[in-house]
């Protein structure tokens, strides 16, 4: 209601009209009661009262099981008083009206302390039960004069809405109570989670996908800014949070990646990125709690740290996609040491290259890689000559170390992305990414020279030939059995270690003599060098020399 009319109402007397147009202009400001405050209400209501009853006293009381208390007055008391002693007792007992012109000519009321002049001279008594909706009578409105008058039924109808009107002004302040408490509570429960995101260790960041700010971050807590090395990330997008300090920034939907990405693997960004489309896409409860969850790098100076993303969506009312909240907590210490033991199941322990397991699974791998891979797929299988008289003419020891060195000359000759591997025995297996079988044959000419220096030293004091047959393969096919890739490897080698056999045959006499290592005249073999071997011992820990330089 406008100012101007609450102004009206407010200054209407009652004496100033009949008693008809009084009932409905009561009506009318009790109407507005529950517009103002409701102290202000309360007391407008007695104040209503007393001018509708045409007397200087009106109060609203509450009772209990023994006391009749007096919350608001105009004129007379306010107070505590014994239930029996006040005539309102009669009311919420009954739970009627009592309206007496003259109450000294009542006798039930005449003996009361508050008509017999003990507390009050009451003669004109009106008072009307308050009633809450499920029944309960838990007071009373009630006018009061000295001088004795009539009271029409349009007043007690009046007198009746007033109190129908009080208990409403109860109500509603309850209602303001327990929303002032309600919002009290939330407003706590609003500093506890602040205070929450503000300390948490892990990275929580806010992401827009609605509105002018979409895509763009528009609240972090200070740990993301730690993790990300960035002072403020408001406003940057999640492909710039996940770049690392010392990356350009770049657009949302940037392919560029903290590492070039393998060929024909997607870079690790665009994958997380597709990822979130995919879900923002689905309808609400398509994915299990709008969640997923995302392992990712972040470059960080030359290196990069790894960052395990749970990332889950947000929805308005509608169900529409509104802000994605990205948790984020380094794990390059776990990823570490699961790389570390993945290395103790998986690694050759004397020679650091990979082992039988390691040497199935990579294979595998670049196997499906031909799907999307212009390049084909070349295996090296390298098996030792004569080793064997190497343990029975200088011992374990000696052929430990020949594996060694071998292992370490191998690796000197691969290219980086080459794989390395010691399945068993005297056996080293490379698998390597190559444009065709021409550039196989090439890298193990490159590998056959390379072990030779290894070779000549053990060769000369050994009096016999050691070297290494290599065999060849090469595919395109992304079907290819990888045991059949094998295989064929392994028959190319044999074939070359026969070729290596007919060769010493047919060579000039002299040139590979077995001289006995053990005649009288013959000077002691001098036992060989022992190259360094490694045993990983810690997660982290850098890999011995002879390991691929890819793994």
């Amino acid at each position: 209601m406008a100012g101007a009319e609450t102004a009206e109402y407010t200054e209407v007397r009652f004496a100033d009209a009949d008693r008809e147009e009084q009932a409905r202009l009561g009506a009318v400001h009790a109407l507005r009661l529950l517009e103002q405050p409701v102290t202000e209400s309360i007391d407008r209501v007695i104040e209503m009262a007393a001018e509708l009853c045409h007397t200087p006293f009106a109060t609203i009381n509450i009772v209990d099981e023994e006391w009749l208390h007096s919350i608001a007055a105009t004129n007379g008391p306010q107070g505590r008083f014994p239930r029996e002693d006040i005539p309102c007792d009669l009311v919420v007992r009954s739970g009627q009206e009592l309206v007496v012109p003259d109450a000294t000519s009542v006798p039930m009321l005449a003996a009361s302390p508050v008509v017999d002049g003990t507390l009050a001279s009451v003669g004109f008594y009106a008072s009307v039960p308050l009633r809450t909706l499920s029944g309960h009578v838990v007071g009373t409105l009630c006018a009061y004069g000295q001088e004795p008058h009539d009271f029409s039924e349009t007043q007690l109808k009046m007198l009746r809405l007033l109190a129908d009107h009080t208990i409403g002004i109860f109500q509603m302040g309850d209602a303001v109570e327990r929303a002032r408490q309600a919002a009290d509570q939330l407003s706590q429960q609003s500093r506890v989670l602040v205070t929450a995101f503000q300390h948490a260790t892990d990275g929580i960041a806010v992401v827009a996908l609605a509105g002018p700010e979409s895509g763009r971050i528009v609240q972090a807590n200070p740990a993301a800014c730690t993790l990300t090395g960035r002072s403020t990330l408001v406003g940057a997008s999640l492909a710039e949070l996940l770049s690392g300090p010392s990356r350009p920034e770049t657009p949302l939907r940037d392919d560029a990646g903290p590492r070039p990405a393998p060929p024909g693997r997607k870079p690790d960004r665009l994958v997380l990125l597709e990822k979130l489309d995919r879900l923002v896409s689905e309808p609400a409860g398509t994915v299990a709690n709008d969640t997923f969850e995302h392992l990712t790098q972040m470059a960080v100076g030359t290196g990069h740290i790894y960052i395990q993303l749970v990332i889950t969506l947000t929805r308005d009312d509608e169900g529409g996609p509104e802000h994605a909240l990205v948790q984020m907590r380094d794990v390059t210490a776990q990823q570490a040491h699961e790389k570390w033991l993945n290395r103790q199941t998986q690694t050759d322990p004397l020679t650091g290259l990979g082992n039988r397991l390691a040497m199935r699974e990579r294979l595998g791998e670049e196997i499906s890689a031909l799907r999307v891979s212009e390049a084909g797929l070349g295996v090296l299988m390298i098996d030792l000559d004569n080793f064997r008289a190497v343990n029975e003419r200088l011992g374990r020891p000696a052929g430990d170390d020949l594996l060694c060195r071998m292992a370490t000359s191998l690796v000197t000759a691969l290219p980086v992305e080459a794989f390395a591997t010691r399945p068993d025995g005297d056996k080293f297996v490379v698998i390597t990414a190559a444009p065709g079988a021409t550039e196989v044959q090439d890298l193990a000419g490159q590998v056959s020279q390379a072990l030779a220096e290894t070779s000549a030293y053990f060769g000369d004091r050994l009096g016999v030939r050691v070297g290494a047959s290599i065999g060849t393969t090469f595919t395109r096919n992304p079907a290819t059995d990888p045991d059949e890739l094998i295989k064929a490897a392994d028959s190319a080698m044999y074939a070359e270690k026969r070729r290596n056999r007919l060769a010493l045959a047919e060579a000039p006499s002299g040139l590979h003599a077995v001289p006995s290592p053990r005649g009288e005249d013959e000077a002691p073999v001098p036992p060989p060098t022992p190259a360094p071997r490694h045993q990983p011992s810690g997660p982290g820990e850098s890999a011995h020399p002879a390991r691929s330089k890819q793994s």
